[in-house]
């Protein structure tokens, strides 16, 4: 991103250059807490200024378009699965060949495919929803996340959606011990539809010290949802499991939903 001249530091003595503000603006929260640069950035206002701008446009543009390298950059980590590699014309076992193929010849007219971040092949209706995770950990760049492995404390998540048609999303989580937290929207923010379509959804979030399993839900409702409405909703579905986390399938206050259970360590 180019700054205007009067905006725009350079590098000397006193002021990092302009490449280390663009990586401060953009990067994880977490990756410069405590850094040099995070520490002059907080005490200049000359350099602030420029990240505060920085992170206004990349919002501004983010909101007519999520950023077409990163998800491409996200598609690109992820392992090829088996439809993948089918269509790529790389070799698979002769039986889940065979399978396969007569699996997609028998159901394309009325179902679709939807490949999960678990490794797992899962059918369901043209209007299923897609639920992902991105892990950050130690400051590392976000990064497909695969729901077989623990999570520890301090890690940080961020969620990927394929919405198939526009509406109010919702993510909630529900710890084996009926807790319950709000991920998406955060509470207090402006609620607002999201399109459908493949997104990163804004935000992150830190994990806490709790160890254990957890299920994160995802709504997806065509008007929106209050956090008593979903807290009630999945302290419902705990107490009726015997409170024993389950996915939840099916609609849910109206909506769609998808849900990913985690497994949280310590480190």
């Amino acid at each position: 991103m180019n700054l205007p001249d009067s905006l725009d530091p350079g590098r000397t003595p006193d002021h990092p250059g302009a490449l280390d503000l663009e990586s401060f603006a953009f990067d994880d929260e977490l990756t410069h807490r405590g850094s040099p640069l995070a520490s002059h950035v907080d005490g200049c206002q000359r350099c602030r200024e420029t990240v505060l701008i920085l992170r206004s446009g990349r919002q501004a543009f983010l909101a007519r378009k999520p950023a077409a390298a990163f998800l491409a950059s996200v598609a690109q980590a992820r392992p090829p699965g088996l439809w993948d590699r089918i269509r790529a014309g790389l070799s698979v076992p002769r039986l889940v060949m065979t399978g396969a193929i007569a699996l997609a010849l028998a159901v394309v007219p009325v179902i679709q495919v939807i490949e999960r971040n678990d490794g797992a092949v899962k059918l369901k209706g043209a209007e299923a929803v897609r639920f992902g995770l991105l892990l950050s950990r130690g400051g590392s760049k976000a990064a497909p996340f695969n729901p077989k492995d623990p999570l520890h404390p301090g890690d940080v998540l961020r969620f990927e959606v394929d919405l198939p048609v526009a509406g109010y999303v919702f993510v909630a989580n529900l710890d084996d011990q009926g807790r319950f937290a709000q991920y998406f929207p955060r509470p207090g923010a402006p609620v607002a539809p999201l399109a459908a379509g493949h997104q990163i959804l804004p935000g992150s979030t830190l994990l806490d010290d709790f160890a254990g399993e957890e299920e994160i839900t995802l709504f997806i409702s065509q008007t929106p949802l209050s956090a008593e409405s979903v807290r009630e909703a999945l302290t419902a579905s705990f107490e009726s499991a015997g409170h024993r986390l389950s996915r939840i399938e099916g609609s849910i206050l109206g909506a769609r939903t998808a849900s990913i259970r985690i497994r949280k360590e310590q480190p």
